[in-house]
């Protein structure tokens, strides 16, 4: 498995472009999507799915031009966080306007709407040779994807280099993301750790240094 890092966006959100054996694939989709769309045609890839950590507008917003230039993209998410999807942008632009700037709000709408999703991932799923985690508690759908021959794991907005995600969003819960933390802290010390934001970790390295572990 080959992992290409991508930092993008005006919150410096990670996507993942994942080169397996027989396919490329990508974890999450930040705006703007030409940023990932010319490093796949820099390597000529043709990523055939998109999987979402979580349905948050910041990992979401780059699939209205991804799936303009891969038509035959598709979209797998959590069945919680699919309503990000489905529902004609309305939570995308509630949680877009919670950072009540005009400007940035206009920029962040003009790349919706956004495809719904094909695949509905959960607990114990396999897709891609990673297994899904539920990890709900940033958002009510959040999920980490373990490849565990490989030992990576792709945390999303749950846990990040000595920090969590935010629990201070109208849908998210401090509660479940403490079970979710519990849940990642069962994993091996070994495991790299590749979140939504941020530089990569290992999870001994969290259970160590991370105050919310």
């Amino acid at each position: 498995m080959i992992i290409t890092p991508l930092s993008v966006g005006a919150f410096q959100t990670n996507c993942y472009i994942v080169q397996d054996d027989n396919s490329t694939f990508l974890i999450d989709a930040p705006a703007p999507g030409e940023v990932i769309i010319n490093k796949l045609k820099q390597n000529k890839l043709i990523p055939d799915l998109l999987i979402l950590t979580h349905g948050h507008f910041d990992h979401v917003l780059g699939i209205k031009e991804l799936k303009k230039e891969f038509p035959n993209l598709k979209i797998a998410i959590s069945a919680q966080d699919s309503k990000y999807l489905s529902d004609d942008g309305e939570r995308i632009t509630r949680d877009i306007a919670f950072f009540n700037e005009d400007l940035f709000y206009n920029k962040m709408v003009s790349y919706l709407p956004v495809d719904k999703a094909d695949i509905i991932l959960k607990e114990g799923d396999v897709i891609k040779g990673l297994t899904v985690i539920e990890t709900p508690g940033h958002t009510p759908g959040s999920i980490c994807l373990l490849s565990d021959s490989e030992r990576v794991l792709f945390s999303g907005d749950t846990l990040f280099q000595s920090s969590i995600g935010r629990t201070d969003f109208y849908n998210s819960n401090y509660s479940d993301m403490v079970s979710s933390l519990n849940k990642l802290k069962s994993l091996d010390d070994d495991i790299i750790v590749l979140p939504g934001h941020g530089p990569s970790t290992k999870i001994g390295f969290e259970k160590k240094n991370n105050p919310y572990l």
